[in-house]
């Protein structure tokens, strides 16, 4: 599934329970995004990486390979993200005091 429709479909009822759980509704945005943004460059479905590497003319495999690095660094930004919500909204709440 592309972002695009997953984000219209989940996002509605997902909001709610994090709202409750105590998430802000923009690290919620941003954790939607990286999740769905990893999923496509994921094997065996991942339609990104799938497009790159039939235009390159490589295997799935080799393009994987290549992004690995990138990959892992985007699961630990997930995971800091997770960890310590505080402090990437730090920026917006200086910016926006009123919104947060």
């Amino acid at each position: 599934m592309d972002a695009v429709p997953a984000m219209i479909l989940f996002v509605p009822i997902i909001l709610p329970s994090a709202v409750a759980l105590g998430i802000q509704p923009l690290t919620l945005g941003l954790i939607v995004v990286i999740t769905l943004a990893l999923g496509l460059t994921t094997p065996p479905y991942g339609l990104c990486l799938l497009i790159a590497a039939s235009i390159s003319g490589i295997s799935v495999e080799r393009a994987f390979k290549g992004v690995l690095p990138y990959f892992l660094v985007a699961l630990a930004v997930l995971a800091l993200l997770i960890i310590g919500q505080d402090v990437f909204i730090a920026i917006p709440k200086a910016i926006f005091p009123a919104v947060f």
